[in-house]
């Protein structure tokens, strides 16, 4: 399965260009910079000054987080359980 591509992570000119690509004005990179490394938002919804197709564009395309739950195995004694996460380059 393909993972999202992250946001975070990103610098200026790559959040930028992705609000170039979406055809949105060029502000709106500062107000994702802003959500993303001042706010540090977990979810799109969040990002309330975003337009909302802004940002159901942005979901379908990008994570807010870098790993995705893949599965967890508890062991035998149910003491600890182990977990497996995926990265977007994976």
């Amino acid at each position: 399965m393909d993972l999202k591509s992250p946001l975070y992570g990103l610098d200026q000119d790559e959040i930028q260009q992705i609000v170039r690509n979406e055809n949105e004005p060029a502000y709106r990179a500062r107000q994702l910079l802003d959500w993303l490394y001042k706010k540090h938002i977990l979810a799109f919804d969040e990002a309330e000054n975003l337009p909302a197709g802004f940002r159901s564009r942005l979901s379908g395309k990008y994570a807010l987080t870098a790993l995705r739950f893949d599965d967890d195995k508890a062991s035998s004694n149910h003491e600890s359980t182990k977990f497996l996460f995926q990265t977007h380059d994976q």
